[in-house]
């Protein structure tokens, strides 16, 4: 962890992203919601991602949607493909925006289908 935490606190976005990822898996979200927003600030798609997941449950203590749906919709526009996933989710439920089932469809039929399990089964959805 040492390694990541000194290249991410020297601005490495790979190490950004990396060292959240160690603290999400560890449960540690404060520290996790640290590094995903140095990386996502960089536009880092993964991290911007991750950072919306953690915002949109709350998991740092302090939900925010909005934030959420922005960061996915960051992420989704560079193609991340559970950014569009997830942001798609939040236009079909009116997570963090209004409610646009149209464009969530749209959206969605942009990934492929064994994709498209991979995120059901990783957001709780069968």
């Amino acid at each position: 962890m040492s390694y990541f935490s000194a290249a991410a606190n020297q601005g490495n976005v790979r190490a950004q992203y990396n060292a959240g990822c160690l603290y999400e898996r560890k449960k540690d979200y404060s520290h996790a919601y640290y590094y995903y927003h140095l990386a996502a600030n960089q536009k880092y798609a993964a991290a911007q991602n991750s950072l919306g997941w953690i915002q949109e449950k709350g998991l740092n203590g302090s939900k925010d949607e909005v934030a959420a749906f922005n960061n996915y919709r960051s992420a989704a526009q560079q193609g991340h493909t559970f950014a569009i996933l997830n942001f798609a989710y939040c236009l079909e439920h009116g997570i963090g925006t209004q409610a646009d089932k149209v464009q969530a469809q749209a959206w969605y039929a942009t990934v492929d289908n064994v994709t498209l399990a991979k995120w059901r089964t990783a957001r709780g959805l069968n």
